[in-house]
């Protein structure tokens, strides 16, 4: 089951309450963590905004007075996550900001939002409903017995999706006798195509709101007068809904003042394989009844071979007080008969019904009939959980479930409460703060570790408790940038490095997922418990032509070599006592800061001298560190295989042969690899086969020095100064088709320019030439496609700014070996493109339906943590790469 980490709700009243939850296993989890044993913090350069509070539309009280209305609900929760591997989860958890009027991009994906206000309501009318009359209950005997179902034609003018709601505008006067009453939120009862199937309509499921002698009224004694359904009250005092009365009292004919629609709390998955679980009581049956007329009923559902697009199992439990009251039961038995292995149905009548103990039937006593396997199916990541109806419903789920979740070792109080909570920043502390401080944590060290490890939770509470317990207290920043041989002021960083990570509060960033695939559970707890350690040199070895010599940061690309074992410097939780004990043990060293101290600090800045200056730093300074290394005990027992190197420069091992030579049986990090074998066992291009001849064939820097790469090592993501900001996920600005801008200073990059650089093609932007740093990302941002083509390794920085601006690669390469090739499927966040096929470019990306594009860039979205070094996926995605390639 799916548990969103991007921004859940909560109920924000008392009354009808609409929640998803993506299922209950990875939530389970979650309960779990709250037995962990410290906290952990996760990387980020600045601070981000709390995310908003989306609640679902709420119609706790008719109008300002008492009583039910509508079953939109009170605070909807959107739990979702998936796995990169898997197709995109698309029940709506963090939708983008607003940017196209009309217009909300949910996951990549457009949806009808808001198109019409209530300052500027669309008047729409009544129509006769061929499919249900307009009264659905018969009476009870009770004051509010009525529920009915009102059909609006919109003329095509108000879309919407299934789980979506509108506003509807009393004429009013409402209780503060305002005219026209404020407006009330119902959820919309019809699919998106309506009753009739013609896209023009909509249906509501409204539940006429009639107090008898209350706590309010708006009609005295004497003043009641009989509703159309005939029923008053003139002997009492009255409280009668402002807005569920006008919209019962409605007939064919009348005008109606519509606004929205809203929501994306309430959407369905887009997975047709999801398992779906609706749990309504009374008018909270609206939504669900526009899910179950698109799978089972409307032609927009049936799929081309006759059966039904949707492949899953739905299940509804329906809790009303009398039969009499059952709503849409007709269709609901309909389905059941038509399609008994997707569908089930079953219903709670607490006034009429008793269990087997004898208790009255809520639809809580009912699921407990099913409650092992209602609990089993909750367990498939693929199942997804809607409630809509009363609040009460939750005391209900505990009383089913909360059973069932003691055998399995949690607490349903806590195990609830994180379903609903997690993610927010706003009310967490309330919740959470007793338990987390009755287990030895800070709350607010502890929110950020909920937030921040983004890990999947494919395994059982007790070991993803302890997955947890080795991953808090990680700690990451981010540094500025130093130049080359600027010793004083490399040291006054590294103390400010300290102090900033002392001091952890700006370290927030966004909530998102670390995607893994299933199997590798077990190795990513193991990673996690993993213990380094760093191996210093002598200070007698730290030395360059004859000078003492000090590793420091210098920029992000070139200063991986000192960031990863700082990393472990700074968490004394993963290092290990002596480098016998370790599981990894991580050689010190800082040879590309080495490489250009010299380069820009005694003259070898000249291609010649390049080379020069890299075999100087390797054989006095890089090789007597190794083969030092290489004497100790901890070398000794496994002879190397489990010691760990960081190449950073361009072409990682390749840029220094002879340190590589000594260290071929050592795990190597770097940021390229074997860039043919990848490439051949994939076969990524787009276009199956090309005729042409290669442009730049021979002419490529991976063809004139060939790559050097062991199965054991792992690349990684080349670290860049760009962060994943809100412009990189929108879509909706994204006007240009394919941009590029760089020096022409290579074959391939003389070739974009060459054919593409006086494009007269509005939508094709390639400048030959480097642009200023910040025209250039507006660039990015307001591109849907950008051109990477190789550079001085296979593939260059550029490919990780573009992906974190939000614009899809079009990669030009023939030597691409991917970071993280066994978490990511680069095939469906990358488009794969020969040199010969550049100038048919922008033709072969326009035929990239809308929908592809839209599925390419949520995989970008997807993956954006684990390409940012500041960010804490991509310090578990290397870990546990290297954990893998250990096993391998």
């Amino acid at each position: 089951m799916n548990l969103c980490r991007h921004a859940a709700q909560i109920c924000l009243s008392q009354a009808p309450c609409c929640i998803t939850f993506d299922t209950m296993a990875q939530a389970a989890a979650v309960g779990a963590l709250l037995g962990a044993s410290t906290a952990f913090l996760a990387p980020s350069a600045a601070p981000a905004p709390a995310p908003a509070l989306r609640g679902a539309p709420h119609s706790s009280r008719d109008s300002t007075g008492p009583g039910l209305a509508g079953a939109a609900g009170v605070g909807a929760a959107a739990l979702g996550l998936g796995l990169l591997a898997a197709r995109p989860a698309a029940t709506a958890c963090r939708a983008a900001a607003v940017k196209k009027k009309g217009v909300k991009v949910v996951h990549g994906k457009e949806i009808p939002w808001n198109l019409f206000s209530p300052k500027a309501p669309y008047q729409g009318k009544v129509l006769e409903n061929d499919v249900h009359k307009q009264t659905l209950t018969e009476p009870t005997g009770d004051a509010n017995w009525e529920t009915t179902h009102v059909t609006f034609d919109h003329g095509g003018k108000v879309p919407y999706i299934e789980g979506q709601s509108i506003g509807v505008i009393a004429p009013g006067p409402d209780k503060k006798g305002e005219q026209p009453a404020k407006i009330r939120l119902y959820s919309i009862a019809s699919s998106a195509v309506g009753d009739d199937q013609t896209s023009k309509t909509v249906s509501l499921c409204v539940k006429r709101v009639v107090e008898v002698d209350g706590k309010f009224a708006n009609r005295q004694k004497g003043e009641d007068k009989p509703d159309k359904a005939g029923t008053a009250y003139p002997e009492n005092q009255v409280y009668r809904g402002v807005c569920s009365n006008h919209i019962c009292d409605m007939t064919p004919g009348d005008e109606v003042l519509i606004t929205g629609p809203t929501g994306a709390e309430m959407l369905l998955p887009e997975d047709p394989e999801a398992n779906i679980i609706m749990l309504a009581t009374g008018t909270g049956i609206a939504p669900m009844r526009s899910y179950l007329r698109l799978l089972f009923h409307d032609k927009a559902g049936a799929s081309s071979d006759g059966g039904r697009k949707f492949k899953g199992k739905a299940w509804l439990f329906m809790g009303v007080p009398y039969s009499k009251s059952l709503l849409y039961d007709d269709e609901h038995q309909t389905y059941k008969k038509a399609f008994p292995d997707q569908f089930r149905y079953d219903y709670a009548v607490s006034r009429e019904q008793k269990n087997a103990a004898g208790q009255k039937m809520y639809i809580q006593t009912k699921m407990a009939e099913y409650a092992e396997e209602l609990w089993e199916m909750m367990q498939d990541e693929k199942t997804h959980v809607y409630m809509c109806g009363l609040k009460g419903m939750e005391s209900g789920m505990a009383e089913c479930f909360g059973p069932i979740a003691e055998k399995n070792g949690l607490v349903w109080a806590e195990f609830a409460k994180a379903m609903k909570t997690l993610g927010m920043e706003s009310g967490m502390a309330e919740c959470f703060g007793p338990i987390a401080e009755k287990n030895g944590l800070v709350w607010t060290e502890f929110a950020k570790a909920m937030k921040m490890l983004g890990l999947p939770w494919p395994w059982t509470p007790a070991q993803h408790a302890l997955g947890c317990e080795a991953a808090l207290g990680w700690k990451v920043t981010r540094t500025s940038y130093a130049m080359p041989g600027e010793v004083s002021a490399g040291q006054r960083l590294r103390r400010q490095l300290r102090a900033a990570q002392q001091h952890s509060e700006a370290m927030r960033r966004d909530a998102a997922d670390l995607p893994l695939p299933w199997h590798f559970a077990d190795t990513l707890n193991s990673s996690l418990h993993a213990k380094f350690f760093v191996l210093r040199p002598p200070r007698e070895l730290r030395r360059l032509q004859g000078q003492d010599f000090e590793c420091e940061y210098f920029g992000h690309m070139y200063s991986f070599e000192f960031m990863y074992p700082d990393f472990f410097e700074l968490n004394g939780q993963f290092l290990a006592a002596t480098p016998e004990e370790a599981d990894f043990v991580v050689l010190e060293h800082c040879v590309t800061y080495a490489y250009h101290v010299l380069r820009y600090g005694a003259g070898y800045n000249t291609v010649k001298l390049t080379w020069e200056a890299l075999r100087i730093v390797q054989e006095s300074y890089l090789l007597p560190i190794i083969h030092w290394a290489e004497s100790t005990p901890a070398y000794q027992k496994f002879q190397g295989r489990n010691f760990v190197i960081v190449f950073a420069m361009d072409k990682g091992r390749a840029d220094y042969p002879i340190a590589s030579r000594a260290t071929q049986h050592w795990h190597a990090i770097t940021t390229v690899g074997n860039g043919t074998t990848w490439m051949k066992r994939h076969e990524p291009y787009l276009l199956l086969e090309s005729t042409a001849p290669d442009p730049c064939r021979g002419r490529s820097s991976t063809s004139k020095r060939r790559l050097i790469y062991y199965e054991q090592d792992v690349v990684a993501p080349v670290p860049t100064g760009f962060e994943w900001t809100e412009a990189s996920e929108q879509v909706e600005d994204r006007h240009l088709l394919l941009f590029y801008a760089a020096s022409p200073n290579s074959c391939i990059r003389r070739h974009i320019s060459r054919e593409l650089a006086e494009s007269a093609d509005a939508e094709v932007l390639v400048i030959p030439k480097p642009i200023p740093k910040k025209p250039w990302s507006d660039f990015l941002y307001r591109s849907k496609f950008c051109f990477v083509p190789d550079g001085f390794s296979s593939i260059s920085a550029r490919l990780y700014e573009v992906l974190l601006h939000g614009c899809v690669p079009v990669l030009l390469t023939h030597a691409f070996h991917p970071p993280f090739e066994r978490l990511v499927d680069w095939r469906r966040l990358a488009i794969f493109l020969r040199n010969s096929e550049v100038a048919e470019a922008p033709a072969i990306l326009r035929n990239i339906s809308e929908e592809d594009y839209l599925a390419m860039h949520r995989e970008v979205v997807r993956a954006r943590r684990l390409l940012n070094v500041h960010d804490m996926p991509f310090w578990i995605a290397t870990n546990l790469d290297l954990q893998l390639r250990r096993r391998t």
